[in-house]
């Protein structure tokens, strides 16, 4: 039988016997019926009265079903039957087991493990040290019949998977103990996930007695997902199990909370590095991305971020608009050497370079991957720098949850697995870097006072220095990261004030100093230090402040980021203005600035605040830690005799949940490859750039949208985009490249092209030469799709 079939209604009242016979192998359902009634007879003083009839008339109904199959019995034939005898069989054993589980404490002892509360020990009633053999046997099978429901019935996984499951949260229990019948409490939040199933299945018939249809309807589906509770009660079972084990190896609360931070952090980063590599972009199209490629490359390959536009010379000659031959993001070509940079700002390049002569093209790719590991480690740094314990509380159980590393390890976690972070270390942006250089700049002004540390031969100012080089830096890599100088600022004053002008001075001595080549990039491509070469500044607008701020507000809720998490935000925030008001508003003073800035760009979007998303998931860490220490000291120390600290599961519980809600999606992308960002390219994409560099010759011009950088790139063709002109004006640029013996190729990757395609083929002989799988551009949304697109040779 498919395991599968075990929650299916229309499985057990399948009446069509006389269409689909019977498998002879129901014989041995018979067989075996028979002899269960027989061998329960038999042993029917040792079973119990009950438990022998219970027995008896099991196997009977089973044997009566068996032959109702075999002989096209209609109503005995259900296989309905064999579920009221299987009933029938287990209710009475299951009675027994509760009572005598009852009687000796399990319960209680259950729900002091799921409590992280010391257990019952001793003799008498409530404190067994050792389960009889039938009751860990009916535990054990309940738990690997309760999986294998979940599992199979309502996952469709393989039947295997419960025995693995099953394994996995026995796994602390077999280190810890070597006896059989040594107590399994660590399996008793499983409970929760079978509950779910049962009210899920009565929900369900329910809905069939009304509707006639078996259905579990919203919102009862969500509240009552086994998946979702599975997994979270998994993982809170093998928790309970290594607490356990801790307890019996270390006599310690403190050591398990320790090694469960670092085995978490440990586990955030090689999943993080595992997702980099798994995902990591092949290749790079679109406008930022391209454009923060190209100037890495062109700084490494030719000693400067300008790249040269040659078609410009043909645009001047034929005195039409230069903009469609030049690459979105660039500005247009002042000079006589034809050559123009972007209008961002060139820090980032010299990264993007040094990883470009260091790696290769690859090497560009896993900059960015690289960034946002040591930005997520300078991130647990500040967390286990920051003076946040409140020392006042005497030693109770678990009062070591307080410490900065659980708060480390979660916001490593956090932050990790927030799918900004994700998604724009994937592809060469520089968001991670200017977050990188931000979070330095807090970490070492945050630990500036004359501490032990590796820096402390260099002198008291040697923290300050630094953090203002990572200034200048993050300025390099995204301007706005100028704003988090307050917080700097004011950390180098409030953790030691004497001496804090010297201090500040430093800072900004060495923020000007690492600011300086950029400042003299202005200069040179702008005229002026103070001149840049964007023009976002017109997108600001203090009318659209409110729009912005519903915008912003609605994105950052979204259930994968803080939308889940938001009240844990807030305690934290309250927890750390109580327990550690000087460190709260420095974290204040980098958050606010940026943020506010940001509102007034009427074009804000995530990516532009992921410098303070990690700031926001301290305090969101900071806020989980702080709730559970504090439930456990009021309980603990106003009533230790209460069972009240056994609300502390459904605490522990609701978090679990949202943790794994809000970042199950994110995680599972390695597997499910559900991921696009806008530049981004697959394997085969990037080599379809290469196939078409091998059906075009050199001297080739295509056009193209948003892939013209790539094709620069990548193909190393020259690109431009003819949306930007007329019907004429593409006209008579198309018939001055074959005039100069140029051939033309147009690759059709956007929906902008249409009109260009139906000018050309009016008027030239357009033949198709093959099909590609490039990103295909939509210009009003700004987004793209995979597709195969044709290749176009546009013929004089």
């Amino acid at each position: 039988m498919d395991p599968s079939n075990l929650l299916r209604l229309s499985y057990w009242l399948d009446p069509a016997l006389d269409q689909i016979p019977a498998s002879p192998r129901v014989w041995l359902v018979v067989v075996l019926g028979l002899m269960g009634c027989a061998l329960a007879l038999a042993f029917r003083h040792k079973l119990g009265k009950w438990v022998a009839t219970s027995l008896v008339a099991a196997a009977l109904l089973a044997a009566l079903v068996g032959l109702g199959r075999l002989l096209a019995w209609p109503i005995p034939g259900l296989r309905l039957g064999w579920l009221i005898a299987f009933a029938i069989a287990a209710i009475p054993i299951t009675l027994r087991q509760l009572r005598w589980a009852w009687r000796n404490g399990v319960a209680e002892n259950c729900l002091r493990a799921s409590s992280f509360s010391p257990l019952l020990r001793g003799e008498g009633p409530g404190v067994r040290s050792a389960w009889p053999l039938p009751f860990t046997l009916f535990w054990l099978a309940l738990h690997l019949f309760g999986l294998l429901l979940v599992t199979t019935g309502t996952n469709r996984w393989p039947w295997w998977s419960a025995i693995a499951l099953l394994g996995f949260v026995l796994l602390p229990q077999v280190l810890r103990q070597r006896s059989l019948r040594k107590p399994y409490y660590a399996l008793a939040p499983l409970l929760i996930v079978y509950l779910t199933l049962v009210i899920r299945v009565a929900i369900g018939l329910i809905h069939f007695a009304l509707a006639g249809k078996y259905l579990v309807p919203e919102p009862f589906s969500t509240l009552f997902n086994p998946t979702l509770v599975l997994l979270v009660m998994v993982g809170y079972s093998v928790a309970i199990g290594y607490w356990l084990l801790a307890v019996e190896w270390k006599h310690d609360d403190a050591w398990f909370v320790k090694a469960g931070s670092l085995v978490l952090m440990a586990l955030t980063i090689a999943w993080a590095l595992y997702t980099a590599l798994t995902l990591r972009t092949h290749g790079i199209s679109g406008s930022d991305p391209y454009a923060y490629t190209q100037m890495g490359i062109d700084l490494a390959t030719r000693g400067t971020v300008f790249h040269p536009f040659p078609l410009v010379r043909l645009t001047y000659d034929l005195n039409i608009p230069t903009e469609p031959v030049v690459h979105i993001g660039y500005k247009l070509p002042q000079d006589v050497t034809r050559t123009a940079t972007t209008v961002w700002p060139p820090g980032y390049a010299l990264f993007t370079g040094l990883a470009f002569l260091m790696g290769g093209e690859t090497g560009v790719y896993l900059l960015a991957p690289l960034l946002s590991v040591l930005s997520l480690l300078v991130l647990a740094w500040i967390a286990m720098r920051l003076e946040i314990r409140d020392w006042r509380l005497p030693a109770t159980n678990l009062q070591s949850l307080i410490s900065n590393l659980p708060v480390a390890a979660l916001t490593l976690f956090f932050t990790a697995t927030s799918y900004q972070q994700v998604e724009w270390q994937l592809i060469p942006m520089a968001d991670i870097g200017a977050q990188l250089f931000s979070l330095l700049a807090l970490a070492f002004a945050l630990t500036c006072a004359n501490k032990p540390g590796f820096l402390k031969k260099l002198g008291l100012f040697a923290r300050p220095a630094v953090a203002g080089l990572c200034i200048g830096i993050a300025f390099g890599v995204r301007y706005t990261q100028v704003l988090i100088a307050p917080a700097i600022a004011l950390a180098l004053i409030i953790d030691n004030k004497q001496g804090a002008f010297k201090r500040i001075a430093v800072c900004a001595f060495f923020a000007a100093l690492a600011a300086a080549p950029t400042l003299a990039y202005h200069a040179s491509a702008f005229g002026s230090p103070f001149a840049t070469g964007s023009d976002e500044l017109k997108h600001f607008s203090l009318t659209l402040l409110p729009t912005t701020l519903k915008y912003i507000l609605t994105q950052l809720r979204w259930y994968r980021e803080f939308g889940l998490l938001s009240p844990f935000i807030v305690i934290g925030a309250i927890a750390l203005w109580q327990r550690h008001r000087q460190a709260a508003l420095v974290l204040a003073a980098y958050v606010v600035p940026l943020f506010t800035f940001h509102l007034l760009y009427s074009y804000l979007r995530q990516r532009d605040l992921l410098s303070i998303f990690p700031i926001l998931y301290l305090l969101t860490a900071f806020g989980i830690v702080y709730l559970i220490e504090s439930f456990l000291n009021k309980t603990r120390l106003s009533l230790p005799l209460s069972p009240s600290p056994h609300l502390l599961i459904p605490i522990l519980l609701l978090i679990s949940a949202l943790t794994l809600q809000r970042s199950i999606e994110t995680m599972i992308l390695p597997i499910t490859r559900g991921y696009g960002a806008f530049g981004y390219l697959v394997r085969e994409q990037r080599a379809s750039f290469t196939q078409l560099a091998q059906l075009t010759p050199p001297n080739a011009v295509i056009a193209s949208s948003l892939n013209s950088g790539a094709i620069d790139l990548h193909a190393h063709r020259l690109a431009f985009r003819p949306v930007g002109w007329t019907s004429n004006q593409l006209l008579k640029f198309v018939r001055a490249l074959h005039t100069e013996q140029t051939p033309v190729f147009l690759v059709d990757d956007g929906k902008e092209l249409a009109d260009s395609l139906q000018t050309l083929r009016a008027t030239f002989r357009v033949e198709e030469i093959t099909q590609l799988d490039v990103p295909f551009y939509f210009p009003n949304s700004g987004g793209s799709e995979n597709r195969r697109v044709a290749l176009y040779r546009v013929w004089p």
